[in-house]
């Protein structure tokens, strides 16, 4: 993985954590969870050479989230959160 892509890989996640903590609202948090994954996959298949290239595949994969992704993530969000709770933030496995 190029230092680039590390790059905007990682501040997406570091995104979603200060939203996660912040605890907005169930559906950005869940919304920014989908478009972490997507967008990390889509930038890491990219051949990554240029900014101009990460950001045209982070626009790609954005479109790319559906609100079917945004709903299949909100229907376990609760069962995920108290999970999350019961392992005082530590590792879970949620089913």
């Amino acid at each position: 993985m190029s230092s680039l892509v590390a790059a905007v890989v990682s501040q997406a996640v570091v995104s979603v954590a200060v939203v996660s903590q912040a605890v907005v609202s169930a559906a950005v948090v869940s919304q920014a969870v989908v478009s972490v994954a997507v967008v990390s996959q889509a930038v890491v298949s990219a051949a990554v050479v240029s900014q101009a290239v990460v950001s045209r595949a982070l626009e790609k994969a954005w479109e790319e989230i559906t609100p079917e992704m945004i709903a299949a993530i909100l229907k376990n969000f609760r069962k995920r959160l108290d999970a999350c709770i019961e392992a005082e933030d530590g590792h879970f496995k949620c089913s």
